[in-house]
């Protein structure tokens, strides 16, 4: 599934307190829930942009979820994360970031992450998932 807003928000700041205001589907938290219900009934991934930054999840912690979240915008403007900003993953949260997504024969699903930083540096794996 592709949208433009993340049905949960990235909080990147690891030491600032959350936005009062959410970035995505979450400023309505019952379609948000009615969405990601049909997200998680197909085990689809939702690919979306809309915040300036680069993360994967499956959205709310849940270790039963078979869906994932893939924000993947931060294909050229300006990163949400400011250079001196703290945050949770510091080693991805400014980088440039697109991903594969690889479905096999025997089924399986496998999802590559790449990227690179602000200063252009060398193209590096940013995270590799199995899905199925």
């Amino acid at each position: 599934m592709f949208g433009h807003k993340p049905a949960f928000t990235y909080y990147f700041g690891a030491t600032t307190p959350e936005p009062t205001s959410p970035a995505g589907l979450d400023l309505f938290p019952p379609a948000r829930d009615e969405f990601w219900k049909v997200i998680e009934q197909y085990r689809a991934i939702y690919f979306c942009g809309h915040e300036h930054i680069f993360h994967i999840e499956k959205p709310l912690g849940l270790s039963d979820a078979h869906s994932w979240q893939v924000l993947v915008g931060s294909g050229g403007s300006p990163f949400a994360a400011q250079p001196d900003d703290v945050t949770v993953s510091p080693q991805t949260d400014r980088d440039y970031a697109w991903v594969i997504v690889n479905i096999h024969q025997s089924a399986r699903v496998t999802m590559t992450a790449y990227g690179f930083d602000a200063e252009f540096d060398a193209t590096k794996v940013l995270g590799y998932y199995i899905l199925k």
